[in-house]
């Protein structure tokens, strides 16, 4: 008995230096049981009992010594890099719109101050999640997807419309690949029956773009999701044959869909297909917008351009949905080129963040943020490019709109969160690869503690 209480004191000591209580408990456990292990190894060969206690714990070292060192490794840490490179994108935005509204066409946009109120409630909402726990979307995911898709649903009755579409409520739809995440690795190592689950939640968003209706947005959800479900496949994480699985998967999910999308509505999704592959036997109508768009790109200068009044009678809501276009025609082709390499490598910076999650959860939720973000600015960059002509969505932290910048801002919130546990295990279990890393190592009765993490 004295043996063990010798082994709680130890113990106890080394736990009270570490301030991280998810980590907390996991490694002070596994220092008793290394412990243990030393101590039993001594009394097999032939060591006294108190000695044996004695011998494993001068062998295992300080325990203040160990715990502030675990407690230096394993504390939170904030991606400041990511953090403050996203607010410098929203500040550039606001300086664009302020460009936008000046030389006389001011009176045509909205006021400033809203797009200024939500970069504020954005940041706030972005340093609130990201202090929050993101492994909660795996403890809940299904309470947390009931609340979300009712919210939606019941949104969808009150929500304004224009046009007859609830635009309103397409902002809210890039939180559904995040959540999506977290029902992918609830599912994990369920074979067929997982896979089949995770596609029937597909068809809720189907419902809702339907209902919306948004082609765009569907695409950025299906195409998320779907990518998600192939990386758990690779990883095995259902134990099925990787093959059929990708193929049920992407036939299931793409097929009905595109056929529908394409012959709904008299064939107008088909008609948008024509257009987009042949748009000048269409310039008269629905391929005016894109011909004239092209047009108007190939006349952009390297370096400065038109004013923001001729641009403004050319293009429609160049602060939101033609904010690329408007600065390749007023600031030129370099200006908007140094943009899109800025884009670019900031989504090249998200993935190399993903891939470096040794957490599976983690890895999962920040591959489903990155490629949330990725498609939407893909998608935004083929339309204000004139590659194809079809609604954008936004380009993030850029575009006017504060429930674009909040929900982007918001997704960013949660990269960080991911990124801020990086050394730290969540709470639940999870697979034994996905550690990557242990902190004891015990052979032939020595122990081993690595630092170098």
């Amino acid at each position: 008995m004295e043996s063990f209480n010798k082994i709680d004191a130890y113990v106890a000591t080394v736990q009270d230096q570490i301030r991280c209580g998810k980590i907390r408990s996991y490694v002070t456990e596994e220092i008793r049981v290394h412990l243990e292990e030393e101590r039993s190894f001594l009394l097999e060969a032939g060591i006294s009992d108190p000695e044996a206690t004695d011998t494993a714990i001068e062998e295992m070292g300080d325990p203040v010594d160990i715990g502030v060192k675990l407690d230096r490794i394993h504390r939170p840490r904030m991606n400041w890099v990511l953090y403050f490179g996203v607010i410098a994108f929203c500040l550039a935005g606001l300086l664009i719109q302020f460009v936008i509204r000046s030389g006389g066409a001011g009176q045509q946009f909205t006021p400033l101050s809203r797009h200024l109120t939500g970069i504020l409630i954005g940041i706030a909402a972005m340093t609130l999640i990201c202090r929050l726990d993101f492994t909660l979307l795996a403890k809940h995911p299904y309470i947390i997807w009931t609340v979300y898709w009712a919210g939606l649903f019941i949104c969808t009755d009150f929500a304004p419309k224009y046009n007859g579409r609830c635009v309103t409520l397409l902002p809210y739809m890039l939180l559904f690949i995040p959540l999506y995440a977290g029902l992918v690795y609830s599912t994990r190592g369920c074979g067929y029956r997982g896979l089949l689950k995770n596609l029937l939640f597909l068809l809720l968003p189907g419902l809702l773009c339907l209902a919306i209706p948004s082609a765009s947005t569907f695409m950025l959800v299906l195409g998320g999701c779907l990518l998600l479900m192939s990386v758990a496949i690779c990883k095995n994480w259902f134990r099925v044959k990787h093959g059929w699985a990708l193929l049920c998967t992407w036939g299931i999910s793409v097929i009905p869909p595109l056929v529908l999308l394409l012959f709904n509505s008299g064939g107008y999704r088909l008609r948008r297909i024509q257009v987009l592959l042949h748009p000048s036997a269409y310039a008269d109508n629905e391929g005016y917008m894109i011909m004239k768009l092209r047009s108007l790109l190939g006349q952009a200068s390297l370096v400065g351009g038109l004013s923001n009044t001729e641009i403004a009678k050319n293009l429609p809501e160049i602060s939101t949905d033609y904010l690329l276009s408007y600065v390749i025609l007023h600031f030129g082709w370099v200006p908007a080129v140094l943009l899109i390499a800025l884009l670019a490598a900031f989504l090249i910076y998200l993935f190399r963040l993903s891939v470096r999650q040794t957490n599976a959860l983690g890895f999962l939720v920040s591959l489903a943020c990155s490629f949330t973000l990725t498609f939407e600015i893909l998608l935004y960059l083929t339309v204000n490019l004139g590659i194809f002509y079809m609604a954008p969505l936004a380009l993030p932290f850029f575009s006017y709109g504060g429930r674009w910048m909040v929900l982007n801002l918001c997704i960013v919130g949660l990269l960080l969160s991911v990124h801020r546990t990086r050394t730290i295990l969540p709470a639940g279990r999870l697979p034994q690869s996905s550690m990557g890393h242990r902190f004891f190592t015990f052979e032939n009765g020595k122990m081993t503690i690595d630092f170098n993490r």
